[in-house]
């Protein structure tokens, strides 16, 4: 490709200069006017000659590939772009509950919040939460499930506790 339009700026360049020599040898008058009318023609054959040897074919293979290759890389960085979503969804909860977590005062809070699509939303959304304390009491528990689905949506039947 920069091969091709180095050749044609040579071409274009050459065309011009063998015009204004040619135009500077002429004698005024008709003969100059004709000379003229040529380097005109030199000049703009040169400036067309690429569209007139142009591979159309080759061009629209080269587009197809181009094509191809960037809905793949599209669907690859879609297919990323979710993935890291989910992930920061599932992080954020996970650091929010361990945060009412510190608040109530549960020691030793684990969890692990799994995040859902939602198809009608087009978002993810935290779905469930797995949850594990080293010292918890019933009320504790009890604030913990309450916050789990009021503030996040997951509902008592999808939160499991393990001792």
């Amino acid at each position: 490709m920069i091969d091709g339009i180095r050749t044609w700026v040579l071409h274009l360049t050459g065309a011009a200069l063998l015009g204004a020599a040619a135009l500077t040898l002429a004698p005024e008058g008709k003969v100059r006017q004709i000379v003229s009318l040529a380097c005109g023609a030199v000049m703009l054959a040169a400036l067309l000659s690429p569209g007139i040897r142009f591979d159309f074919a080759g061009y629209a293979e080269n587009l197809a590939a181009y094509r191809a290759a960037a809905e793949s890389a599209s669907t690859l960085f879609r297919a990323e772009n979710e993935k890291i979503s989910r992930l920061l969804i599932e992080e954020r909860c996970a650091a929010y509950i361990l945060d009412k977590g510190d608040t109530l005062g549960v020691e030793g809070l684990q969890i692990r919040v799994y995040a859902a699509w939602s198809e009608e939303e087009g978002v993810w959304y935290p779905y469930s939460a797995a949850l594990a304390a080293a010292r918890l009491d019933d009320a504790q528990k009890k604030q913990l499930t309450a916050c789990l689905a009021g503030d996040l949506g997951i509902p008592p039947e999808r939160q499991s506790w393990e001792p």
